[in-house]
């Protein structure tokens, strides 16, 4: 379903580093949780045609809500709407597809993330700003937090998560610009010490471009208020072997006191690489990890 009915052809996605169309999402949160697991897909992804593959992604879009989260239509048609060109052949245009989709495989709750790589930095944070004006009851606190990431940041993508409107999650997804620091956005929780905790676990002492780190914020729709910040640090950038990353997503395992995987640790990367390794808090601080795995490239 995710995939639009994959025919085979050749991957041409920018989901993950080697062009392939599909991740496996594993998020741990407190101890005693069950582990939350979602795919995250591009649709469509070997089709060559712009068009085409807009059409089969529609679709595939059509088929996920309607089975995770029905609820969800109006938000998701908004995602586009506002933040996709209006022009269908230039929405077509755009590479390497225009949106993906996840699903959480408990059997609720989707996600629909659109691209904001067209137009000029400004122009992208002008039509962030909009949309979040247009479904949030009060959207004073994203005006303050867009003021300070319009020039401190680069926007990459927006989205919404849920399963239901009472729930669901606008998200802004960008990198840092220039020479800014996490501490020049002025939004305390990613200055909370299990961010700065997080970064020098995974990363320790080795070098990684900015374009490896990318940060997200989340506003609660029935609220306008931030429901959560993310950093998801690019799994390739960061070179470890396999045993290296088990070891490195134990330690935060217990750093964090989070639940542990429930697999055994030898086989996770005997079978899957890491794409990306994220860490997230919500509105009370409360850590969860997220590990984003994909095939093993041959």
């Amino acid at each position: 379903m995710l995939l639009a009915g994959w025919g085979g052809g050749r991957w041409r996605s920018s989901l993950n580093n080697d062009g392939s169309p599909l991740q496996v999402s594993v998020s741990l949160s407190g101890s005693g949780a069950r582990p939350a697991v979602r795919l995250i897909a591009d649709p469509a992804a070997e089709a060559a045609d712009g068009e085409q593959r807009w059409h089969r992604a529609g679709g595939a879009l059509s088929a996920v809500l309607a089975s995770y989260a029905p609820d969800l239509k109006p938000l998701c048609d908004s995602v586009i709407e506002r933040n996709l060109p209006a022009e269908p052949a230039f929405r077509a245009a755009l590479p390497s597809g225009a949106v993906w989709l996840a699903a959480d495989l408990a059997g609720q709750g989707m996600a629909l993330y659109a691209t904001a790589k067209w137009g000029g930095g400004s122009q992208r944070w002008m039509r962030a700003r909009r949309w979040l004006d247009e479904i949030l009851p009060a959207s004073s606190t994203a005006h303050e937090i867009l003021d300070r990431l319009a020039t401190r940041a680069v926007l990459i993508s927006v989205g919404i998560e849920g399963a239901t409107p009472n729930n669901a999650r606008a998200k802004l997804y960008w990198r840092l610009d220039g020479t800014a620091a996490l501490r020049d956005l002025g939004i305390p929780l990613f200055e909370s010490a299990a961010v700065s905790e997080f970064l020098s676990e995974v990363i320790e002492d080795r070098r990684i471009p900015r374009a490896g780190i990318v940060g997200s914020i989340g506003f609660r729709v029935a609220s306008g208020s931030i429901s959560d910040v993310k950093l998801d640090v690019c799994g390739h950038c960061v070179r470890r072997t396999p045993a290296d990353w088990m070891q490195a997503i134990d330690r935060s395992i217990a750093l964090f006191g989070l639940a542990p995987l429930p697999v055994e640790c030898p086989t996770l990367l005997e079978t899957a690489e890491l794409a990306f390794i994220g860490l997230g808090l919500d509105a009370e601080r409360t850590p969860r990890l997220n590990i984003y795995l994909k095939r093993i490239c041959l």
